[in-house]
């Protein structure tokens, strides 16, 4: 009897196959072999195989004898062992192959497998046909399968094969089979990749043409965010984005999905007729940020899942690649996440870390989107868009869209694109202050959402050279004031309404950015221009009554009305007119202020409007006074001579909107693709 434990010696005699050796059937089931064997374990492992798989015992020894042999490739990496192979046949135990070698190649001829050695003297071998010997089994698959299960179960071979003579008197075994189909057993262990797969069709990656035909499940495809308790044991399929990848074992590997800023786990175990270890390694194997496919059943565990955000799991039993991404990202999307905090508590720990600062983002702008803060900035962004026009559209708005393609600057001045259109001058437009005012005249009230240009060379925090614009323009029944309130209670609704609908994006970006929550009015804070100037004065800080404010004056004056009347939010109005565009209404008591205002959000403005100038002689004389040709804007006067009602509006940079309300330090981190005076791309 052979010793299938000894160190020295590893017997294979078990055969996968039920056909003849010189069955095309059986040859089908072994692997293509490469053309060159870099390592050795490989090489051993293949000739293993084939042994096994043509009904052949091969045993590897140990050499006494003081013999280098080399086993390896012809050029390369070589691994230098003392030993010989030798293949015999199971039955007689005749030796057919027996000599020290070094393996030249495995390959295919005319159907059949050949092995070509090298003996000690250096002269070839000619290529050995071991693939016409006769078949020699003596155990049926199901006897195998039963063997199988014996020894997991802690049977000895003499008992093994007392049952299967017990279940089948004919049987012509010995108790070496028994130990040989063990030893198989061992080495299916040792060398599963070699093995046959019998979860092959569970995972890979996909084709364009599997894409579309593979079936992963008969469920609809589940979101991460809807997995919960009342799921468990429901079987579901989830395609998401790898997020990590943690590899426990051989046989156990995690995964973690990602879906907007939710995050789930997946369990990859080795499981009979499910997963195999290969499956195992596969999932392994996936790059960070690929897009996958798993099909798996919902289990609760009974500890927190720390790594995610949801509190179930999916042991899962098929895994597909969608899309596989590189192996080296530009940076790490966890580092991309980490909060200002932890960087530096991580720091004063003396331990390293990745630190992605903001000018590396915008050019890897597609990779950074996926942190949670991330998502949470651009839903929030949708969220405030969608509030915007459904309170609008309450109040009797209709959306419009006005061109962006125009003949004149729409603000005056130098800030704009210039451009050729067919043979003429134009420029794209600053805002739609002009063609809105027009519409208004026709449909009383309306809003757009859409882009706006400024061509100003502005490095600041706050400011785009294209940003999205939330604009109103309304008819104006009872005079100014009118306007204010409206602002008033728009925003304070908007505000409301994002507050109690938006708490999980707020929440991802809160993780990253921390931010204390706004501070705003029932009824909103209304400060004149004066009053204003007046505060900053006494504050002793020097401000002219018929002068503009700057950034670093109007941040103090909104910690002055934080500190005075716990607001972050505020108006301020009655501007000064020289400050405001040409078609502002004058104050009637005071033709050096004009009916306008802006609104302030953490000491920085969001919003200016006020009311227009609706009658067309005073309308031109105010553009005459700026210097403002009105040819350019001929189509825009004559509205007004036909008939215009008072009206009045107002706009908002959503950006900025976004960045404030969310306490974000910088406007580039809520555009998604920035425009400044230094980005054209991506």
């Amino acid at each position: 009897m052979m010793d299938v434990q000894s160190q020295d010696e590893v017997v294979d005699e078990f055969n996968n196959s039920d056909s003849e050796c010189n069955n095309s059937d059986s040859n089908k089931m072994l692997p293509p072999p490469e053309e060159k064997f870099q390592y050795r374990d490989e090489l051993l492992n293949y000739v293993r195989n084939f042994a096994m798989t043509q009904g052949y015992m091969i045993t590897i020894k140990r050499s006494e004898k003081d013999r280098r042999v080399v086993l390896g490739c012809d050029r390369g990496g070589t691994y230098k062992s003392n030993g010989y192979i030798s293949l015999q046949k199971r039955k007689t135990k005749s030796r057919l192959i027996s000599c020290p070698f070094q393996m030249l190649g495995v390959k295919k001829s005319d159907g059949l497998w050949v092995l070509k050695l090298k003996n000690p003297d250096h002269n070839h071998g000619p290529w050995k046909d071991i693939s016409s010997h006769p078949f020699c089994r003596r155990f049926s698959e199901e006897e195998i399968l039963r063997i199988k299960e014996m020894n997991v179960a802690g049977f000895q071979p003499r008992q093994i094969l007392d049952a299967l003579k017990q279940s089948n008197p004919n049987l012509q075994a010995v108790l070496t089979d028994v130990y040989n189909v063990k030893g198989k057993i061992r080495l299916e262990n040792r060398y599963p990749i070699y093995a046959p797969d019998l979860s092959a069709s569970n995972y890979g990656d996909l084709s364009i043409e599997e894409f579309e035909s593979k079936k992963v499940g008969d469920h609809e495809r589940a979101t991460i965010e809807s997995l919960s308790n009342e799921l468990k044991g429901k079987e579901v399929w989830v395609r998401a984005r790898v997020h990590s990848i943690r590899e426990v074992s051989k046989n156990m590997v995690f995964l973690i999905l990602k879906e907007k800023w939710y995050t789930l786990q997946c369990v990859v175990t080795v499981t009979q007729g499910f997963v195999s270890q290969q499956m195992v390694k596969y999932v392994s194997a996936l790059g960070v940020d690929s897009f996958v496919d798993v099909y798996g059943v919902v289990v609760v565990p009974g500890i927190l899942i720390k790594g995610a955000s949801q509190q179930v799991e999916i042991q899962a039993k098929k895994v597909y690649c969608v899309n596989r991404a590189v192996q080296y990202l530009p940076f790490n999307l966890e580092d991309a996440a980490q909060s200002e905090s932890e960087f530096l508590s991580v720091e004063q720990a003396g331990e390293q870390i990745a630190r992605v600062i903001q000018e590396t983002r915008p050019k890897h702008r597609f990779l950074e989107l996926g942190t949670p803060a991330n998502q949470g900035i651009f839903h929030f962004k949708y969220q405030i868009e969608e509030v915007f026009r459904h309170f609008l559209s309450s109040k009797g708005f209709i959306g419009v869209h006005t061109p962006k393609l125009v003949a004149g600057a729409s603000e005056g001045g130098s800030s704009v694109f210039k451009l050729e259109y067919k043979g003429q001058p134009a420029c794209l437009a600053q805002s739609p202050q002009l063609h809105k005012q027009m519409l208004a005249g026709q449909f009383s009230r309306v809003f757009e959402i859409g882009p706006a240009f400024r061509a100003e060379d502005s490095y600041t925090h706050r400011h785009l050279c294209e940003f999205i614009s939330l604009d109103v323009e309304m008819e104006v029944e009872k005079g100014y004031f009118e306007l204010l309130d409206f602002v008033d209670w728009l925003f304070v609704s908007i505000f409301d309404e994002l507050n109690e609908r938006c708490k999980k994006e707020l929440a991802a970006i809160n993780e990253q950015y921390p931010f204390e929550p706004l501070k705003y009015l029932r009824k909103t804070l209304r400060l004149t221009f004066e009053e204003g100037i007046q505060m900053l004065r006494e504050a002793g800080i020097e401000a002219d009554l018929l002068g503009d404010l700057n950034i670093e004056t109007e941040r103090k004056l909104g910690q002055i009305v934080r500190d005075k009347f716990n607001t972050d939010f505020y108006i301020l109005h009655r501007y000064p007119l020289a400050l405001r565009p040409f078609y502002t209404l004058p104050c009637s008591d005071n033709t050096s202020f004009g009916r306008s205002f802006d609104v302030f959000m953490r000491g920085e403005e969001i919003i200016s409007g006020g009311q227009r100038i609706h009658i067309p002689q005073l309308l031109v004389y105010r553009a005459k006074a700026c210097g403002i040709d009105t040819n350019a804007f001929s189509d825009y006067l004559d509205s007004f001579w036909y008939g215009m009602p008072a009206h009045g509006g107002f706009g908002c940079g959503l950006e900025r909107l976004v960045m404030l309300f969310c306490g974000l330090d910088d406007i580039r981190k809520v555009s998604a693709f920035p425009r400044d005076p230094y980005r054209l791309t991506p």
